[in-house]
């Protein structure tokens, strides 16, 4: 990532941060974060799966000072919390609740809108994280998510603000109905709209294309997990008039860096990035202002 940027994304599922139920180096967690943030000079992070609400005051506690922490309180113990610049000279970002994304029960997570201006430039960015699992019940609820986030897509592209949704869609298929792919494929349609005869007709028209990552799983099973191996779950979707405006990562044409385990060599270092970290990788992009069409 040397190419010149305007704004450096990441995406990160922290698995449980704030809960020793499987990590209990809470410091040595918050530093890599730190870390990870310092290190790659990034504008916004968002991140999945905090568990602990007060764990915002600890991560300002260790972050520089430009930087400030915004919390969605889900209703759940899944939260999501936005990391961004708060004295950057060129962007102003503000952080909204999107409460239409908890469910008719009230029990699914609040998505954090981030909206970032640079001059006469706008962008969206929506922060997720799917309901888990395999049974029909959570499939229903992720399909119903997706036409959540296409409807705004839409009506953000009706005011010409390109979008980027991007976390944790927990891609896993319906038992053996419909696999984990089977599903990413009717994420891209539903998150697109509709194209024609193909069952989507009255789905909203979000527009929304699939980026293409270096590396294309982001989760990693250990333990009694390990069984799983490998899993394609972390996705970010952008404007289809917007996607130039996502610089690639390296010569092979991704857009979108997955680190974490998936830059480590071996089984055993990887099974330990993942036990001192997270079993998902974190997902960077950059983005250059310019001309959209969102």
């Amino acid at each position: 990532m040397t190419q010149t940027h305007d704004l450096r994304l990441v995406f990160w599922n922290v698995r449980d941060l704030g809960d020793d139920q499987f990590v209990s180096d809470e410091s040595s967690r918050l530093e890599t974060i730190k870390d990870l943030i310092v290190d790659n000079d990034v504008d916004v992070m968002c991140l999945a799966e905090v568990a602990d609400p007060a764990i915002t005051t600890r991560l300002e506690d260790v972050l520089p000072k430009n930087y400030s922490v915004v919390l969605s309180d889900s209703p759940n113990r899944h939260h999501l919390a936005v990391i961004f610049k708060n004295a950057a000279a060129h962007n102003n970002i503000t952080v909204t609740q999107r409460n239409e994304f908890t469910g008719p029960k009230n029990k699914e997570r609040v998505y954090p809108l981030i909206e970032v201006e640079q001059g006469e430039y706008k962008l969206a960015i929506l922060g997720m994280h799917a309901k888990a699992g395999v049974g029909s019940y959570n499939f229903k609820i992720r399909r119903e998510r997706l036409q959540t986030v296409a409807g705004l897509a839409a009506s953000l592209r009706s005011d010409q603000v390109p979008f980027i949704a991007f976390g944790d869609l927990n891609t896993l298929g319906n038992n053996s109905q419909i696999t984990a792919q089977d599903e990413i494929i009717r994420t891209k349609r539903m998150l697109y709209g509709p194209s024609g005869d193909d069952g989507f007709a009255n789905l909203p028209s979000g527009r929304l294309v699939l980026l293409e990552k270096d590396h294309s799983a982001s989760w990693l099973g250990v333990g009694e997990l390990a069984k799983y191996g490998q899993s394609n779950m972390d996705h970010v979707f952008v404007s289809h008039g917007f996607t130039d405006n996502i610089i690639n990562v390296n010569d092979d044409g991704a857009k979108v860096h997955v680190g974490g385990w998936p830059e480590v060599t071996g089984d055993a270092a990887r099974q330990k990035w993942v036990y001192d970290n997270s079993d998902h990788g974190y997902l960077m992009l950059d983005v250059k202002f310019g001309n959209p069409s969102p």
